[in-house]
């Protein structure tokens, strides 16, 4: 999955990535940005009309694994898309480290 390299690098930042090893990183990166994305897709599709969800459904069927043309698409269509996305990274952060808390 493609993204905009600067949610990659608030992904890495917010759950302390960058002195993994680039294999575990990269990995890591790719995991927590699918659910990210995944998340704030849904809190979107919740609030589109119709002519948008079925363009975005175009959009994800072409767009393979190539994520880049949702996010663009996205991008352009919802008010404070980035903001969601910090927002889901936070909330994602969160739930990650009560988690972690939980098996201690």
């Amino acid at each position: 999955m493609t993204s905009n390299s600067s949610h990659l690098d608030l992904i890495a930042k917010s759950f302390g990535l960058s002195g993994l090893p680039k294999a575990v990183r990269d990995s890591l990166l790719e995991e927590i940005n699918q659910m990210v994305f995944r998340s704030v897709l849904f809190r979107i599709m919740i609030s589109m009309d119709d002519e948008d969800k079925n363009e975005l459904s175009d959009v994800l069927d072409n767009a393979g694994d190539d994520f880049a043309k949702p996010y663009a698409f996205l991008k352009e269509k919802v008010d404070n898309f980035d903001g969601l996305i910090e927002e889901e990274v936070e909330k994602i952060r969160k739930e990650s480290a009560g988690l972690t808390k939980s098996f201690a």
